[in-house]
């Protein structure tokens, strides 16, 4: 199974949590570069919305379809990575540290 979608940074978030590999066809913007990064993890097959076409998709599709096995356990893996890094708590911190940093005293 894969997901397929532009690339946009909330997308490609979801894609990373839920563990399951995707097909990016990324469009503008910041799409590229997290297409780009999602298929530098070992998580995505990219290609261009540009460049859509029946000759360019289909040995596209034809290596997601073999190495879909190996994609999975990567993309679980970074699943598994995600569930166990607390990024919420992570953030308040540094948030809260980078507020004591910065208050500027009236007095």
């Amino acid at each position: 199974m894969s997901q397929i979608h532009s690339g946009c940074a909330e997308t490609t978030a979801a894609s990373i949590h839920s563990g399951i590999p995707s097909l990016v066809f990324p469009s503008e913007y910041d799409h590229y570069f997290w297409a780009h990064k999602l298929k530098r993890m070992g998580l995505a097959y990219v290609l261009p919305l540009d460049d859509l076409t029946v000759e360019n998709v289909f040995p596209i599709l034809t290596e997601a379809l073999l190495h879909r096995e190996s994609m999975t356990k990567i993309a679980l893996a970074f699943r598994q990575a995600c569930r166990e890094e607390n990024g919420l708590d992570k953030a308040a911190f540094f948030v809260q540290e980078y507020g004591k940093q910065s208050a500027v005293s009236i007095t």
